[in-house]
């Protein structure tokens, strides 16, 4: 949402002319103030990034700083780490699309997996990364890196959704959750 400057009537408080533009950008710019001709405003935008911090997680000990691992306009999201293959998997919006992405935790080499199936919902993989899972509305998909997506459950028409919430170690059985239309 960007700023417009309005001519408006002293006289009929309408509009008296066109609006010009004020700004420009692609961010949710709102709550200006205006005083002695000049113009203060918020400007909002999103960007989803994936990041990595290390510590205790069974404890709740200290953790290190968080550190960004992407850093692109794009939404990245649903990050899924492979701890066995120091990989971290997760969705982006890079391509126009929400394809699947890996991320090599020693280099920070970053690379296509596989291409999307439509909107992705949540990303699951293997500790040693030989088996990825994801939904896309109601339906089920597995990818190995390397191979296409198959299409592995797709959920009655009386379901709105599946989304895939636990992943067994060796990726042979998937925890699923789903709802029934009203």
């Amino acid at each position: 949402m960007n700023l417009f400057r309005m001519p408006i009537s002293s006289v009929s408080i309408k509009p008296a002319g066109d609006g010009v533009q004020l700004t420009f950008g692609t961010a949710l710019e709102r709550f200006p103030s205006v005083a002695n001709g000049r113009i203060a405003f918020a400007s909002q935008s999103e960007n989803v990034d994936v990041w990595f911090v290390s510590g205790d997680t069974n404890s709740g000990g200290d953790f290190s700083k968080p550190v960004r691992l992407t850093s692109d306009l794009a939404e990245d999201e649903f990050p899924a780490f492979a701890w066995k293959a120091g990989k971290v998997y997760y969705l982006s919006s890079r391509a126009g699309d929400s394809s699947l992405h890996e991320l090599e935790m020693g280099t920070q080499k970053t690379s296509a997996v596989a291409a999307a199936e439509g909107p992705k919902r949540r990303l699951l993989v293997t500790p040693d990364a030989s088996r990825l899972v994801y939904s896309t509305a109601r339906t089920l998909w597995t990818v190995s890196p390397g191979q296409p997506a198959e299409q592995v459950y797709k959920e009655p028409e009386a379901a709105e959704w599946t989304t895939p919430w636990g992943l067994s170690p060796n990726g042979e059985y998937v925890l699923l959750g789903s709802r029934l239309r009203d």
